[in-house]
């Protein structure tokens, strides 16, 4: 039976309102509830391969704000991160983004480094890429900066395995002491920093 078929009467329309809205109301409640429960779940989201593909833009040096939301999502996602972003070192797959100054584009292990050095401020790199040379023997005059890195990871796929290897080991050691700075504006909130920077001592063994 339809409305029209019934008695137009106030209280007929407002008891089959009531009955309607509550089933609604049900369902609101319902999905609200499971809403929140995922969101709290701890349910961890992942960083792969694809998700750095994706990345259109990303910050160059000096200048740390720059880079497009994909990327600021994955950095903002900090520590929990370390675990996807690690084993990414070590993928030579080109993106579509090219490198500023040296020419050649971001690889996908590329990325991954510098949404680390993003998430933790102070993460010795170039410090772990001179402990390494050193360990072989193959220290050059000519790198500097940034070129130190570049030359050393298009050297060969093994020198981005000991870079890992390196990185993973200074956030394992250095992981407790990471302190949580927090920069109004900045695209990720803030950053993590070690709380009492040292020397890098780490990097040797790394075969």
């Amino acid at each position: 039976m339809t409305y029209e078929q019934f008695p137009a009467t106030p209280l007929v329309y407002s008891i089959l309102h009531e009955r309607t809205r509550k089933p609604i109301r049900l369902i609101i409640m319902f999905l609200l509830v499971f809403i929140t429960s995922t969101a709290h779940s701890g349910k961890r989201i992942h960083v792969a391969q694809g998700d750095i593909l994706q990345i259109k833009a990303i910050p160059f040096y000096p200048e740390r704000t720059r880079g497009d939301r994909r990327y600021w999502n994955i950095v903002r996602m900090g520590k929990d991160t370390f675990d996807d972003l690690l084993p990414l070192i070590d993928d030579p797959s080109d993106t579509s983004i090219s490198v500023p100054l040296t020419g050649g584009t971001y690889a996908v292990g590329d990325i991954a480094v510098i949404a680390l050095m993003d998430i933790v401020h102070g993460l010795p790199v170039l410090s772990m890429i001179q402990v390494i040379q050193a360990d072989k023997g193959t220290v050059s005059e000519m790198d500097v900066g940034f070129n130190l890195y570049w030359n050393f990871v298009r050297e060969s796929g093994t020198n981005r395995s000991r870079l890992r290897i390196s990185i993973k080991k200074w956030l394992e050691k250095n992981k407790n002491n990471l302190i949580w700075i927090e920069k109004k504006g900045h695209p990720a909130g803030g950053w993590w920093t070690i709380q009492k920077r040292d020397e890098y001592l780490g990097g040797h063994n790394t075969k």
